[in-house]
């Protein structure tokens, strides 16, 4: 057995060795790190329950509970000490409020001091039956397990930020300590009154991103609880760029698919409801004021109404666009039948029956894909084709989605001839032709697009002649062509 263990050990060191000369010191010691939330749930829970079953021993002397404390408090000193090593590697991460971590980890010693020093105490009271002794005991355990709560509590402040206890406190409880009124996403507010960061945008980043980017856990060095921490950015700079919504790095890392290491929230996390994406691209496309009342906002595209709807209702507003049509939502076996082909699919906003369909990029949109999607045609308001190979016929798709709001066609094989079937899309209002062999005779099939306000046209063989004709009449069309065209009535 002694045999057994020692190869056992060496084979571990080995191993360490080995990984470390591979990935390098730091690889090793981050992975153990994060075995810290799960090393840490047991001393929490073995070193309270052996401070309960001594506080119970105490009132009945004559019960059998120091039988089950012989077990649990060496499980819970091992533990502690497990829970300590890990956490102290777990900061090498970075990326945690320095004075908070600080003290969490001092306090996370105490801990596995005082378990481990009652363990030695009760073992050396019952050997010699002192009292001392076994005051000593009490007093190491039971100082141990309230040590333990304060080190609790700060571990959940770095991991979650420090208003994880108190956010959903009721409002009388917050004001009586002190607190201001909390704003969770998606509460209602004050439509009259509300800034659109204050009362919109930032619940959204608290809800969604507070978890990693708060004062406590900056990951990545961002910190995304305020109007400072948002425009200082974090360690690989800024995350947004005034006017540029698409492509700020906040929306982008909330974009990628869930497979994407770099997405946020990670992929094993909920993602951003697409709401409340839309409605940070559009404040950021707008210029990102952190000023800005909602009742100064002029025309918002129909995702961004029906989030702000949503949280801010207005008495007897009319629904808009397609959310004022009667659409029958999917069904569910309409959407497994989606997934199967390779689509992901989302709920545009919470409560309507339009769907968000994208196709995964170097995938070839199919014969079989096609007839999937044709089954939600009149669901679908998003679809987006990017990066993805067009077989012939591709097209016989779009004429029964009427309700097509924003299409994506990117880096495909769609050509003129394409988009002539495009006509009658009466609610089509953004389409991305970046990357295509679209020319300006592809560009006369849209002039038949009512409601038509943005269109990408990157790397194409269009021309500004034939942009230009296209506007010709039409101020609202904002067209992209390499860069930003001036507006019709601003030339």
């Amino acid at each position: 057995m002694k045999k057994l263990l020692i190869a056992i050990l060496a084979s571990l060191a080995v191993a360490g060795v080995l990984w470390i000369a591979a990935d390098g010191l730091l690889s090793f010691v981050l992975f153990w790190g994060r075995l810290h939330s799960l090393a840490v749930h047991f001393p929490i829970g073995l070193l309270l329950l052996s401070g309960g079953l001594e506080l119970y021993r105490l009132a009945r002397p004559k019960s059998k509970v120091s039988e089950v404390l012989i077990l649990s408090l060496p499980l819970a000193a091992v533990g502690s000490i497990l829970a300590v090593l890990t956490g102290y590697m777990l900061s090498f991460e970075g990326g945690f409020a320095e004075e908070t971590l600080y003290w969490h980890l001092r306090l996370g010693v105490l801990v596995a001091v005082c378990a481990t020093s009652s363990l030695l105490l009760r073992t050396l009271w019952r050997f010699f039956a002192w009292q001392s002794l076994e005051r000593a005991y009490q007093t190491t355990l039971f100082a141990g397990a309230l040590l333990l709560i304060l080190a609790g509590h700060l571990g959940g402040v770095l991991a979650h930020g420090p208003d994880y206890l108190t956010a959903y406190l009721p409002a009388p409880a917050r004001s009586l300590i002190g607190l201001a009124p909390s704003k969770a996403a998606g509460s209602e507010i004050d439509r009259e009154t509300a800034v659109l960061f204050a009362d919109v945008i930032q619940p959204i980043l608290d809800h969604d991103c507070g978890g990693c980017h708060n004062p406590s856990r900056k990951r990545g060095g961002l910190d995304l609880s305020s109007q400072e921490g948002v425009l200082a950015g974090g360690e690989n700079g800024e995350v947004l760029t005034a006017g540029e919504g698409s492509s700020s790095e906040l929306i982008l890392r909330m974009a990628l698919g869930s497979t994407d290491p770099k997405r946020m929230p990670p992929g094993d996390r909920t993602p951003v409801d697409l709401g409340k994406v839309e409605v940070i691209r559009w404040w950021i496309e707008q210029g990102a004021s952190f000023q800005l009342q909602l009742s100064q906002i002029k025309d918002p595209p129909f995702v961004v109404t029906a989030y702000l709807d949503r949280i801010a209702p207005q008495g007897g507003a009319e629904p808009e666009g397609i959310f004022a049509l009667e659409v029958t939502p999917p069904s569910v076996e309409q959407m497994e039948v989606l997934a199967e082909e390779g689509f992901a699919v989302g709920f545009l906003a919470e409560g309507q029956p339009f769907l968000d369909v994208r196709m995964p990029r170097g995938t070839k949109l199919t014969s079989e894909a096609r007839s999937s999607l044709a089954e939600v045609s009149q669901q679908v308001a998003w679809l987006d084709l990017s990066g993805t190979e067009l077989e012939s016929g591709w097209t016989g798709v779009l004429p029964g989605m009427t309700h097509l709001v924003r299409l994506n066609l990117s880096l495909t094989n769609a050509a003129d001839q394409d988009l002539a079937a495009l006509n009658g899309l009466q609610y089509l209002e953004h389409l991305n032709l970046y990357g295509t062999p679209v020319s300006d005779a592809g560009l006369k099939h849209l002039a038949g697009l009512p409601r038509l306000t943005k269109l990408y046209l990157w790397q194409t063989r269009v021309s500004e002649e034939g942009v230009a004709e296209l506007r010709a009449g039409r101020a609202d069309l904002e067209v992209t062509l390499g860069e930003t065209l001036k507006n019709a009535d601003d030339e």
